[in-house]
């Protein structure tokens, strides 16, 4: 079990109004589950440049790559936030070029399924340093996603 100590004076009403802070967000983000707060993250997460998502390291993709995660993993997607040109010049093996939110929105018409066993199908967005398209592109997802199922919150296609 996890233990959450949220204090509220560190947040000014001007940072709750530009983040939306739900509680549940911030239970979600503070024990690790997945964003409809139903399961812990499968691969191992550290802080990284944007606090409202959750990074793996260059070692834990290798160890997906690698197959350590075989038992837990169903599939992966490797989404590359960069341009084609960067994406072109050199990418991780498998990583899927995707760019422009049509090309999200497209990911959502065909939404993940509950596997008989029990494994994870998982996305891992990518860009050069993982602090501006990757992210913004992830957020892009959840936030279309959380649209979709607005009457079955907080469930989610792709938690």
């Amino acid at each position: 079990m996890h233990k959450l100590s949220v204090q509220v004076k560190d947040l000014s009403a001007d940072d709750i109004k530009r983040h939306a802070f739900k509680t549940e967000d911030v239970l979600v983000q503070a024990a690790v589950l997945t964003g409809d707060g139903k399961k812990e993250c499968c691969l191992q997460t550290v802080q990284g440049h944007c606090h409202d998502l959750r990074y793996i390291t260059p070692a834990t993709i290798n160890d997906v790559l690698n197959g350590k995660y075989n038992d837990t993993i169903g599939s992966f997607r490797i989404i590359d936030s960069r341009y084609s040109y960067e994406f072109e010049g050199g990418h991780i093996p498998g990583a899927e070029n995707i760019h422009n939110k049509d090309d999200i929105l497209e990911l959502l018409k065909h939404p993940n399924t509950s596997r008989s066993d029990g494994k994870r199908d998982i996305i891992i967005f990518h860009c050069e340093f993982s602090s501006e398209r990757g992210p913004k592109m992830c957020r892009f997802l959840r936030n279309n996603d959380r649209e979709l199922n607005a009457e079955n919150y907080p469930s989610l296609y792709f938690p």
